[in-house]
């Protein structure tokens, strides 16, 4: 199925805007978060803490960028006073978006405890060898020599299958973390969240086909359509699934470029059952300082990507607003911002040997810094504690 750029260009403006309406007026997330709280209730320790982390998007810079944060988050304890006894099991909940998808989708992968041994390096690998720059080719290639064009996101999933996720499907993922990759239904605008729990009776689902879904970009990239029977085959509420039928799924970061959206439903307390998020931690790099060159330019592409731009910079402020004013998360949030040095890295293109480098190390240091001593974020996990023992 082919999209045209006008359609491309109206349904993605109005699936932002409608974001930022929904946001604004401090709505919680819809019912494929509450079916995710559901099927965890079970497999999250009560009587341990929750943690939960959300990888932004923001193009390779924040696939780099995550990787250094969850260098610091894949053994936190030893970051804080008497770390080894607070109970902390590890991330439970992995919920990520475009190019956090591509991070998130491999540290899940990777052994835990051996994320600074073997994934970062294997991450790095894969960002100096020019994904994008592939994409391209590969595109270019296929058109000249067979005339049989593929949509370009299928050649990014090619890439993203080959090189860095080695074919791994949704039933090779481990029980824990538990991973979570939003993307967007392209026709009526809802969520679609790819998890180990969603794709259970799809196990031989490539995880590279949700990676790239969730990293289509607008306009540079056309929606990845999936068989419908495939996307939340078992929500209820959401159309009847009819085999055969394409559902096209786009970029999630439209409308949630933090991420944080399921993990909100998981980290309220709510009448009758008991959060599951006790600690979050938000990765982000979605701040991007607009090229001044494309904004001199007098073309669609350039008012179309700017207007997107300032859309989804709305939806991060509000997310941001609603969350604190809320007071959903209150002090268990801690927020891990890309170093504005990097804003001027384009979310579109490849990165140079040293920005790779820089922005992992960045990453690290960021998250080291958010924690500090430790003192803070150790006090909220012995109140979490206390609390959960005076509940039993």
């Amino acid at each position: 199925m082919r999209y045209s750029p006008a359609r491309l260009v109206i349904s993605t403006c109005s699936v932002a805007l409608l974001g930022t309406v929904g946001v604004a007026q401090g709505q919680l997330p819809d019912s494929a978060a509450n079916l995710l709280y559901k099927a965890l209730e079970q497999r999250i320790n009560y009587d341990g803490v929750g943690m939960c982390v959300a990888l932004s998007g923001g193009g390779m810079r924040a696939t780099a960028f995550h990787a250094g944060v969850l260098r610091t988050l894949d053994d936190l304890p030893k970051h804080l006073p008497g770390g080894r006894s607070l109970a902390l099991d590890g991330i439970d909940v992995l919920a990520a978006v475009s190019g956090g998808s591509l991070t998130a989708a491999l540290y899940t992968l990777t052994p835990r405890g051996s994320w600074d041994s073997s994934g970062v390096s294997q991450l790095r690998d894969f960002l100096r060898s020019n994904p994008i720059q592939q994409t391209m080719t590969d595109y270019v290639l296929g058109w000249a020599f067979t005339r049989n064009v593929k949509n370009r996101i299928r050649y990014f999933e090619d890439v993203v299958h080959r090189n860095l996720l080695r074919q791994a499907t949704f039933g090779q993922l481990p029980k824990s973390p538990h991973l979570v990759i939003v993307t967007k239904n392209f026709r009526n605008g809802r969520d679609v969240r790819f998890t180990q729990l969603t794709m259970r009776d799809h196990p031989n689902f490539f995880l590279a086909k949700a990676v790239a879904a969730s990293g289509a970009i607008p306009v540079i990239f056309n929606p990845m359509t999936i068989d419908k029977i495939l996307v939340h085959s078992d929500i209820p509420d959401l159309d009847p699934q009819v085999r055969g039928e394409l559902t096209p799924l786009f970029d999630g970061g439209v409308h949630d470029n933090l991420a944080v959206d399921p993990l909100l439903v998981l980290a309220t307390d709510r009448p009758g059952r008991q959060r599951l998020c006790d600690i979050v931690f938000l990765s982000d790099a979605t701040e991007i300082e607009f090229d001044k060159e494309i904004a001199q330019l007098d073309t669609e592409f350039s008012v179309v990507w700017r207007t997107l731009g300032l859309l989804m910079a709305r939806i991060v402020s509000l997310q941001s607003v609603v969350i604190g004013g809320m007071g959903v998360l209150k002090d268990r949030a801690f927020v891990i911002k890309m170093p504005a040095r990097f804003n001027q890295i384009a979310a579109t293109r490849d990165l140079g040997a040293d920005e790779i480098t820089e922005l992992i190390e960045a990453g690290q240091q960021s998250a080291v810094a958010v924690i500090g001593d430790g003192s803070s974020l150790t006090d909220q996990i012995n109140l979490i504690r206390r609390s959960k023992r005076w509940r039993r």
